[in-house]
């Protein structure tokens, strides 16, 4: 092999490895960021089931079960409300995880092209034969 064959086997080999570990970590993003708005939307539920009984303790008019539905709505609103703060910043996290292993890849593209080109132009475009 060439100087330029074996220039382009080893930016090839590094585009290879960038795009083999971003592959591997897309499923695992993918899931988690399920995961987190499974967790929010549960907790969301949560909330509007406590807004309910809220309703339901108004009309009955009782003060202490109005009470007792008030604190039981703040507390549901305020675990809603630190699940999705703490979701939505591992998300930000997640998806600069995923840009980073993308930045990865794009970067490794030109030096990867360029190098196959040195390999592929002189077949393309021979130079000429010197004459005798």
């Amino acid at each position: 092999m060439s100087t330029a064959e074996d220039r382009a086997a080893a930016e090839r080999a590094k585009l290879n490895e960038a795009m083999v570990v971003m592959s591997a970590e897309l499923p695992v993003i993918n899931a988690r960021m399920a995961d987190l708005v499974e967790v929010q939307r549960a907790a969301r539920a949560r909330h509007i089931a406590a807004k309910g009984q809220v309703t339901r303790a108004l009309k009955e008019g009782s003060a202490e079960k109005i009470a007792a539905a008030h604190e039981r709505e703040r507390a549901a609103y305020a675990e809603f409300d630190d699940i999705s703060h703490g979701a939505i910043e591992e998300m930000f996290t997640l998806n600069n995880s995923g840009l980073d292993s993308l930045g990865r890849v794009l970067d490794q593209i030109g030096p990867t092209w360029d190098a196959e080109g040195d390999v592929t132009r002189p077949l393309a475009h021979p130079e000429p034969e010197a004459e005798l």
